[in-house]
């Protein structure tokens, strides 16, 4: 496999994919976005009050993907998520969840057909940055609606 621009410090600089963390932890996000910004990834992290606020922090800063924790502090990301979901705006940006629950909890709310992708905590970041980039690629080769 030859070895991607994607982590040289033109590349680090010019970073284009912006992966937006919504998640309560911040020993976490800073580890995300020390290995996403080595990896030529712009990182944003936020965490929003509510999921309204969530959503309209998404909005501003308009992700190329977006890794959702599922248990936020006071309500659930899957909130966040159903209101992602219901956006248009959205409807080309893939959203992973990131739960420290299993993946049957996911089926039983019924989103597992629904969702982009998912990790269990304590996950990979190697294995979540593989899946930010495949899914980040599928939705950039999906051409977008016209009207």
């Amino acid at each position: 496999m030859a070895t991607s621009p994607r982590g040289s410090i033109t590349a680090r600089l010019a970073a284009s994919t912006r992966v937006l963390v919504i998640e309560d932890a911040v020993d976490i996000a800073e580890f995300l976005r020390a290995y996403f910004r080595a990896s030529g990834y712009q990182l944003d992290h936020i965490d929003p009050e509510s999921p309204e606020a969530a959503l309209e922090a998404a909005r501003s800063l308009d992700p190329s993907v977006i890794l959702l924790d599922v248990s936020l502090r006071g309500f659930s990301g899957l909130d966040v998520y159903r209101l992602l979901h219901g956006d248009p705006a959205f409807a080309r940006v893939p959203v992973i969840l990131v739960t420290g629950d299993s993946q049957a909890r996911l089926r039983a709310v019924g989103l597992a057909r629904d969702i982009d992708g998912h990790v269990t905590k304590p996950f990979s970041v190697g294995a979540l940055a593989t899946l930010v980039a495949e899914l980040v690629a599928a939705a950039e080769a999906v051409p977008a609606e016209d009207g």
